[in-house]
C-alpha cells in the first residue's frame, strides 16, 4: 500500500498542504468571533465593521479551500481505487491453479464487492480523515494554548484518553467484519448457484428447497451485518459520550476563569467554539482508528492479493515456437495430499496428433492443465524445446476447455477476442466448419450465453483457437454438444491442421483413434500405456469401455 500511496505522492502532498490551510481557516473563525464580541463590549464601530468584513472573507475562503480539499480527496480516492481494483483483477487473472480450485466464484466476486468496499470505507477514507482531523486538531490546540494553557492541557489529556477506546474495541470490529465477509461470500455463491442452475431447479420442482437455502444464507448475512452495525454504533456513541465530557470540562474551566476575571466573554465564546474544533477531530480520529483496526484482516487479505500479483507478473515469456514437449517425473497433489498426477513421463512432437483417454477422474484434464501452463503447482519437469518452462509463460500453447466460455460481446468479438483478423479469413474458417456467415452478425451474447446453443458455443471456442498462430492446441472434449454432422466436419478440420494437436477425449471410436500418432491411456493419475491404436487396442477396450 505504501508503494501505491508514494506513486501518487504529489496529490497526497497537495492534499496535506490544503488540509493544513483548511485547519488554519477553520480556527480563524473562533478568532473572528472573539474580536466581534470584544467590539460589541467596547462599543467599537470600527472593529465591528472589520469583524463583518472578516466574516465575509472567512465564508469565501472557507468555501474555496474546502472545495479544493474535496477535489483533491476525490482525485486521490479515484487514483487509489483504480490502482487497487486493477491490481485485484490482475491477481484474479493470474491466480494459480490451486487457488482457483479452492476459491469459489462467490468468494472471487466478494473481493470486488464486500472486501473492496470495506477496504475503501474503513481504511482509505479513514487515512484521509486522520490527515484532515490531525491538522485541524493541531491548529485548534495551538489557538487554545494561546488563550489558556491549563484549559488547553485539560482538553488535550481528555482527548488523548478518548483515543484509547479504539485500542480496546478495534479487534471486536475486526472479527465481526471477517465473519460478515464469510457470510457475504456464501450468499453470493448461493445466488450464482441458483441462477446458473435454475433450469435444473425447475425441472425437478425443488424451488422450495433452494429458496429455503437462499433465505438461510440471507438471514445469516443480515444478522451478521446487524451485529456489525450495532457494535459500530455502540463504539461511536461511546466515543461521542466521551467528547461531551470534554465539552463540559471546557465550559466549567472557562466559566470559572471568567468569574475570576482571567478570561473575557469573547475569549469564553472563542474557547467554546474552539473546543468543538478539538472535539470533532478527536471523535473523527477515534472513529477512524476503530475502522482501521477493525478492518485489519480484510486489509491484510486485499494487500496480500495486490502485492502477490506482482510476483506472478515476473514470469518471463517463452516466445519460441513449440517443437517438442517432454514431461519428466511430473506429479501434482491437492492440499489434502491426494495425488492427481503420479510420475508422468511422456513426449509430444511437432505437428503430431495425440489422444489422451481414460475414465472420468483418471487425470486427463489435470495433465492438460500442466502442459498448457495453467497449473504451475506440480513437481517434476515440463521441458519445451529442451528448456524447463515452469518459470515461464508459454504463449504458443492454447487450450480449448470442455465448457465453452462466452463473453458479453458480439459473436464476432467473442471469436476474435481483440485480434486483428480480416473478415475474409474469418468467413473462410466458418465455411470450413459448416457455419453460416450470418452467425457473425448475431446480437451480443447475454451474460450467461443463454441465447447461444451448446453446439454454437463450442464452435465459437474452437474457431478462437484455430484463428491463432499457436503451434499447439489442446482440446478437452472438443466434440461435446456437437451434433454428428458438425462433429465429423470439425474433427476432419482439426486433424488437417499443421499443429501439434492433443485431444482429451472419451471418444474411442476406431476411425478416430487410428488417425492419432500416439494414444495415451491414463488410470488413477498415471500413464499406463502409450502407442498407436493397433499396438494398444486391448488397453483401450479394457480401460475405457
Amino acid at each position: 500500500m505504501k508503494k501505491i500511496l508514494l506513486k501518487h505522492k504529489i496529490y497526497l502532498c497537495s492534499f496535506i498542504l490544503c488540509t493544513f490551510f483548511a485547519g488554519m481557516v477553520s480556527v480563524s473563525f473562533a478568532y473572528i468571533v472573539q474580536q466581534f464580541i470584544s467590539a460589541i463590549q467596547t462599543k467599537s464601530v470600527f472593529y465591528f465593521k472589520c469583524s463583518i468584513i472578516l466574516f465575509l472573507c472567512f465564508v469565501v475562503l472557507n468555501f474555496s479551500i474546502n472545495k479544493v480539499q474535496a477535489i483533491l480527496q476525490a482525485n486521490i480516492q479515484k487514483k487509489l481505487h483504480l490502482e487497487i481494483k486493477n491490481r485485484l483483477m490482475n491477481y484474479c487473472l493470474q491466480m494459480d491453479f490451486e487457488t482457483q480450485l479452492n476459491t469459489s466464484l462467490g468468494e472471487k466476486i466478494n473481493y470486488f464487492e464486500y472486501y473492496i468496499s470495506v477496504y475503501e470505507e474503513y481504511f482509505l477514507e479513514s487515512i484521509l480523515t486522520i490527515i484532515s482531523s490531525a491538522f485541524l486538531l493541531f491548529s485548534s490546540m495551538f489557538y487554545l494554548i494561546k488563550i489558556n494553557f491549563i484549559i488547553a492541557l485539560s482538553i488535550f489529556v481528555l482527548g488523548i484518553l478518548s483515543l484509547f477506546l479504539p485500542v480496546f474495541f478495534g479487534n471486536i470490529i475486526n472479527d465481526l467484519i471477517i465473519k460478515n465477509a464469510e457470510y457475504s461470500s456464501i450468499y453470493l455463491t448461493k445466488i450464482k448457484e441458483i441462477i446458473t442452475g435454475i433450469g435444473v431447479i425447475k425441472s425437478f420442482n425443488v424451488n422450495r428447497l433452494f429458496l429455503g437455502e437462499f433465505q438461510h444464507c440471507l438471514v445469516d448475512l443480515e444478522n451478521s451485518s446487524k451485529r456489525l452495525k450495532v457494535k459500530n454504533a455502540e463504539l461511536n456513541q461511546l466515543s461521542a459520550s466521551f467528547q461531551y465530557i470534554v465539552i463540559v470540562v471546557c465550559l466549567l474551566l472557562s466559566g470559572w476563569n471568567v468569574l475570576k476575571g482571567n478570561l473575557t466573554l469573547g475569549e469564553l465564546i472563542a474557547l467554546t467554539q474552539i473546543s468543538n474544533m478539538v472535539i470533532n477531530p478527536i471523535q473523527q480520529l477515534g472513529n477512524s482508528i476503530i475502522d482501521i483496526i477493525g478492518s485489519k484482516e480484510v486489509r491484510n487479505r486485499i494487500e496480500s492479493m495486490i502485492d502477490s500479483q506482482q510476483s506472478v507478473q515476473e514470469l518471463d515469456n517463452f516466445d519460441e515456437k513449440v517443437e517438442r514437449i517432454v514431461l519428466s517425473n511430473v506429479e501434482f497433489a491437492l492440499n489434502n495430499g491426494k495425488k492427481i498426477l503420479n510420475d508422468i513421463n511422456v513426449e509430444f512432437e511437432k505437428d503430431k496428433k495425440y489422444a489422451i483417454i481414460g475414465v472420468n477422474g483418471s487425470g486427463k484434464s489435470s495433465l492438460a492443465n500442466v502442459i498448457a501452463g495453467i497449473n504451475k503447482n506440480y513437481t517434476g519437469n515440463l521441458i519445451i524445446n529442451g528448456k524447463n518452462v515452469k518459470s515461464y509463460s508459454v504463449k504458443d500453447i492454447i487450450m480449448v476447455a470442455q465448457k465453452a466460455t462466452l463473453f458479453n460481446k458480439t459473436i464476432r468479438d467473442n471469436i476474435l477476442l481483440g485480434r486483428n483478423i480480416s473478415d475474409d479469413i474469418l468467413k473462410k474458417l466458418l465455411n470450413s466448419m459448416s457455419v453460416s456467415v450470418e452467425f457473425l452478425d448475431r446480437k451480443p451474447v447475454s451474460d450467461e450465453g443463454n441465447d447461444v446453443s451448446g453446439g454454437e458455443a463450442k464452435k465459437i471456442n474452437i474457431a478462437r483457437a484455430l484463428l491463432s498462430d499457436s503451434s499447439v492446441l489442446i482440446l478437452d472434449e472438443f466434440d461435446a454438444s456437437l451434433d454428428v454432422n458438425s462433429k465429423n466436419v470439425i474433427e476432419e478440420l482439426l486433424l488437417q491442421q499443421k499443429k501439434m494437436m492433443i485431444f482429451i477425449t472419451h471418444n474411442i471410436e476406431q476411425h478416430f483413434l487410428e488417425k492419432m500418432d500416439s494414444i495415451i491411456v491414463m488410470r488413477d493419475g498415471k500413464i499406463i500405456k502409450c502407442g498407436r491404436y493397433q499396438e494398444i487396442v486391448s488397453y483401450i477396450e479394457g480401460e475405457c469401455k
